[in-house]
């Protein structure tokens, strides 16, 4: 599963962390669960995200793994192979995370679970969990633009999703321990891309997947 694909409207980006062991890929219009699990042939873990910080180890778990949806949480990590974690966004930032030693992570990081510093959660599991501190290879997605987010109108106060994630990455790593690579794109003012909540409203989503393919 290596290659580099990229459609447009109806499909999705492929590779977005450029490693051989890992399958890492974000959905845009049209391009769903259903014809990811068709194409690629896994079964995916997906969650019902409550904007918070905690975080489910996939390592743990000894249900069927054909189609899991852990629910109440806004993270998942594993070192399992051949399973795709899962997140949905639809203006909240996506964050991938690959381990070279063969661990994953993928995390929903809204405005609440960034202000309750859910990156930083994550990174403390690699390091107390899996012994690792350095070597990480992680993307931050498509999310609301600081200009499209006004969080106050009286006194026009916008929020930085792509910002704020970044400086929890530099308060727990140096930048020599990591590898990050930022879509930068806004979900609201790509439509043609991208679903939007604070453009459009309703309930569709983009995903962004991430699987170890080889251990």
């Amino acid at each position: 599963m290596s290659g580099n694909k990229m459609y447009r409207k109806g499909s999705y980006l492929e590779n977005l962390i450029d490693e051989p062991n890992v399958l890492t890929l974000q959905t845009q219009l049209g391009f769903g669960l259903d014809a990811f699990k068709k194409e690629y042939k896994l079964p995916v873990a997906s969650m019902t995200q409550v904007h918070g910080n905690t975080i489910s180890n996939f390592d743990d778990f000894d249900g069927d793994l054909d189609c899991v949806t852990i629910d109440g949480v806004d993270g998942l990590i594993t070192s399992r192979t051949g399973i795709a974690i899962s997140v949905k966004t639809a203006d909240c930032l996506p964050i991938l995370i690959y381990h070279p030693s063969g661990v994953i992570s993928g995390l929903h990081a809204g405005r609440r679970g960034t202000d309750k510093q859910i990156l930083v959660e994550a990174l403390t599991i690699f390091r107390t969990r899996y012994g690792l501190k350095k070597g990480f290879r992680i993307w931050f997605g498509p999310c609301i633009c600081k200009d499209c987010y006004q969080i106050d109108r009286a006194s026009n106060l916008h929020y930085d999703l792509d910002y704020e994630n970044k400086q929890q990455l530099d308060s727990v790593l140096d930048d020599s321990d990591y590898d990050l690579r930022r879509c930068g794109v806004c979900t609201t003012c790509h439509p043609s891309l991208f679903y939007s909540y604070r453009r459009d409203g309703g309930s569709s989503r983009q995903y962004s997947l991430i699987a170890l393919v080889t251990a």
